[in-house]
């Protein structure tokens, strides 16, 4: 069994290989492995009181091995139906520049905060014209060492980004953006918290952040202390379980979106969808919602829709899937062409969701975007 810290060193050869195809020599980071080479995809995206009269926050997360089996074809895992909806470009990005947009959170003003993985950039993103603004920006380590995440807003506008990292000049966990941008602050760590990746807010003003490596949860209140909320065997990381290479980055505890004292978490390696009741600071068993399944098998990002469905983003099999939350029952509603290893997922508005296409397993050949999916 891989050791924490092995297990998140593993996720930056993906960052590595990347950048030294895209920057020749002037990289300096550790070498591409073909093992890991789509092994990540959460950060997290996020959005937070999009979902009508609550508030609730997505966040994605970083994905599993793009090689797993149970991948399907269009429909597998779902129940058939009307035709997949169509995915159109809100904005297109640069693999070759690195531009590979994970985090994402939607604002009320119609605009999108999008997390670069890779740069720890964070831009502003006009939803309707696609026009790009720099917003903030994490510390830049050296390439291939550190990678951003989830993203999300707290109540008073300050933007929260989780960072895994691999070296001692940055520290791995949760960064603070001023609500009007600038340069991030270190916020909330932990010894324990490696692999921070999706985030969301209750209403009661605490954070909680999935960790991937960790196959956890965890808490941090408003001063940034950090306490482990749960673990669980089916919030582990596991390559093995949809038959992805055993070498390969186990990636478990990814997207998250909160409801009232309920927490709903995808597992990615094992194609699970739970939720967890929280009592007084006290987690609940996991109750399962769809799965363990590996046509789920790659679930990252998760919401909820405006008819109480649940969509998630499963980046091995570039879909998007409703879940019937009577049910459980998965139903395909977009795969292919504008989906490249989608990872967050959040609403834009009633019917109409808006998706980071994280494009990791493209090298500088992939087709990064931020696209809109129609769900009516």
């Amino acid at each position: 069994m891989l050791t924490t810290t092995a297990r998140v060193s593993s996720i930056f050869t993906v960052a590595a290989s990347i950048a030294l195809v895209a920057c020749g020599d002037d990289i300096v980071g550790s070498g591409a492995s073909g093992t890991t080479a789509s092994s990540t995809a959460s950060a997290t995206t996020s959005a937070s009181g999009t979902g009508g009269g609550e508030t609730t926050t997505t966040s994605g997360g970083d994905g599993g091995d793009g090689s797993t089996a149970g991948s399907g074809d269009s429909g597998s895992g779902g129940n058939g139906g009307a035709a997949p909806a169509l995915p159109e470009t809100i904005a297109a990005f640069d693999a070759a520049s690195l531009e590979l947009p994970e985090g994402l959170v939607v604002r009320d003003d119609g605009r999108a905060l999008i997390g670069m993985a890779l740069t720890g950039t964070i831009e502003l993103v006009n939803l309707s014209s696609g026009a790009r603004d720099s917003f903030g920006q994490l510390p830049e380590p050296p390439a291939g060492t550190a990678f951003m995440t989830g993203i999300t807003i707290g109540l008073d506008g300050t933007v929260y980004a989780a960072l895994a990292s691999f070296t001692d000049e940055v520290a791995a966990g949760i960064y603070v953006v001023p609500a009007d941008g600038g340069e991030a602050e270190l916020f909330a760590s932990n010894p324990e918290m490696t692999f921070p990746n999706g985030l969301a807010f209750n209403d009661e003003g605490l954070l909680y952040v999935t960790d991937s490596a960790a196959g956890a949860i965890f808490v941090i209140d408003p001063l940034g202390e950090v306490d482990l909320l749960v673990t669980d065997p089916l919030l582990a990381g596991d390559p093995g379980a949809c038959g992805a290479p055993s070498d390969s980055l186990p990636v478990g505890a990814n997207g998250l979106f909160t409801s009232g004292n309920q927490l709903y978490v995808t597992s990615t390696d094992q194609g699970v969808f739970l939720l967890f009741n929280v009592n007084d600071g006290e987690a609940g068993p996991p109750q399962i919602i769809a799965g363990p399944d590996c046509d789920l098998a790659g679930i990252d990002g998760v919401t909820r829709d405006y008819n109480g469905t649940y969509v998630a983003a499963v980046n091995r099999a570039d879909q998007i899937v409703r879940i019937s939350a009577e049910s459980g029952e998965v139903e395909v509603v977009s795969e292919g062409g504008l989906l490249d290893f989608p990872a967050s997922i959040a609403v834009e508005e009633p019917g109409t969701l808006v998706v980071t296409s994280f494009a990791l397993d493209g090298g500088t050949e992939g087709a990064p975007a931020l696209v809109r999916i129609p769900t009516l």
